[in-house]
This record gives C-alpha cells, sequence and structure tokens, in this order.
C-alpha cells in the first residue's frame, strides 16, 4: 500500500502489512476498502488520548522544503483529496503503479493512525493502510503445539520488492514536500505536538524490536493466534509485527528505517 504509499512512510507500515495478515479474521477480508470520515478516524484513534500530554517541543523540526529564493512548489492538495496526488507521486518514485493497487485510500490519515499507535498493544485494524494480502498464515503443529512457519516471510515478498530498489532519500524527499499533510493529518487527531517527532520516536521503538531465532512457537487459546513465549507477545503491535515477517525480512526493514530516519532528523535545513 503505499499509503503507505508512501511504502508506508518509511517503512514503517511496510511492516504493518504483517499484524494486519496476522490479527484480521478471514471474515473480514473482502470488507471495504474506502476508509472511514475523517470524523471516525479522529474519534477512534487510541493512540491520540494516549499521546495527548506528550511534550510540545519540537525535537525534529521540519522547515518549508523551499527556501524563499526557491522555485514555488506545486499547491499541495487537501487531505481529502490528496490519494491521487501521492499515488503519481509514488508511481513516479516506484517505477510503476503495481504497488498502488496494494494500498488502500485515504492513504495519509491511514499512515498517521498507524504511526500514532505503533506503540500500542493493538494497531487499529479498521485504519491499515494495506489491502489484505493473499493466502493463511503458515503454521506447523504437532499435537496442541504450534510453530510460525519459516515460509511466512514469502508472504510479504510483493509488499517489500518495491523496497529493496527503493531510493530512501527521494522517498525522504516526498515526505518533506508532503508533510504540512501528515501534521494537518496529526492535529485532526487532538495529537498537540508535531508528526515528525512521533514518527521518529516510533522508528526508534521499532529498531528496538528484539531478534528471535525461527521457528517460533505459538499458542491458540481462541480463533488468533499469540506468542507462547511471553516476552513477545507483551511487546507492542508494531514490533510483534517484525517478528511475524521473518528475521531475514526484520533485519532489512531495520536497515531501512536507520537510513530513513538520518533523512528526517535533519529536515530543518
Amino acid at each position: 500500500m503505499r499509503n503507505i504509499t508512501f511504502i508506508s512512510i518509511g517503512l514503517l507500515t511496510a511492516a504493518g502489512v504483517g499484524y494486519y495478515l496476522w490479527q484480521q479474521p478471514q471474515s473480514q477480508k473482502n470488507a471495504p476498502t474506502r476508509a472511514p470520515q475523517e470524523h471516525a478516524l479522529v474519534e477512534s484513534s487510541p493512540g491520540a488520548q494516549a499521546h495527548a500530554s506528550s511534550e510540545t517541543k519540537t525535537h525534529y523540526p521540519v522547515s518549508p522544503i523551499y527556501s524563499s529564493g526557491a522555485q514555488a512548489p506545486d499547491q499541495l492538495p487537501g487531505l481529502d483529496e490528496s490519494d491521487d496526488w501521492l499515488d503519481e507521486n509514488i508511481s513516479s518514485l516506484l517505477g510503476g503503479k503495481a504497488f498502488i493497487e496494494l494500498l488502500n485510500q485515504d492513504l495519509i490519515r491511514r499512515i498517521v493512525v498507524t504511526v500514532n499507535n505503533a506503540t500500542e498493544k493493538k494497531l487499529p485494524l479498521e485504519f491499515s493502510p494495506f489491502k489484505p494480502a493473499e493466502g493463511e498464515l503458515i503454521t506447523s503443529h504437532h499435537g496442541k503445539l504450534f510453530w510460525m512457519s519459516p515460509r511466512n516471510s514469502e508472504r510479504y515478498g510483493a509488499y517489500l520488492k518495491p523496497i529493496r530498489t527503493l531510493d530512501i532519500g527521494r522517498l525522504a524527499e516526498l515526505y518533506h514536500k508532503s508533510y504540512p499533510l501528515f501534521q494537518a493529518a496529526y492535529k485532526d487527531l487532538g495529537s498537540p505536538g508535531y508528526f515528525n517527532d512521533r514518527l521518529i520516536e516510533v522508528i526508534d521503538h521499532l529498531l528496538k524490536t528484539p531478534e528471535n531465532a525461527e521457528p517460533i512457537q505459538l499458542i491458540q487459546p481462541n480463533i488468533v493466534y499469540l506468542y507462547a513465549n511471553p516476552d513477545i507477545e507483551s511487546l507492542s503491535g508494531s514490533q510483534k509485527l517484525l517478528i511475524r515477517m521473518g528475521p531475514a525480512n526484520s533485519q532489512f526493514i531495520k536497515t531501512k528505517l536507520r537510513e530513513f530516519r538520518n533523512f528526517v532528523t535533519h529536515l530543518d535545513r
């Protein structure tokens, strides 16, 4: 979803795809992909209240991308009209429109909601930037014991393939250019601070995700699988999604996140 269209703004939400595949019941896979209206996004975002009391000082400021002497940029669209504009820019960035087909609409709001809730125990499924991937979670079992199959990492190929050749510097430029839209969506959530600060905070959170050797044992007390290891199960939804994607994919995403972080911490120049 390149909303991910933005490759999930930094790949961050690229990881997100694993979370939604893991938690979403089969009966929901054909649910409408149109995002709820803005008021629903604002009212339903648990992370908005969780971070409402955070310090409002900007730690990583974002300056206007064009100086007073530079050529004036094209006028940014409004949030409600931003999907087509983003699709065009992302298609240019990725060299084609194939990735756009993986994304839901209302991308910027969905990215902001997902990022804002990334440190929570659960991510808000109803605001997923991605359309569901094909197939089911692959497990192996012996009696009542379950393990997550290493073959699950293959299910994320369509989402991760574009990232492997993505120019992270150009991605950061697109984020910089689009930042007023992200900030507006963040403000709509009721958050008093700055989205770029929150984004960097979440990237740092993801980079702290522990590495785990495969296979990973699971339990299934109800319909949804849980990790048998309580230390893994106690992690945030976004950290668990990285683990679900497999060690190689997780390390790859962390590498890209570090590169992206280097750019977005210096957008005040």
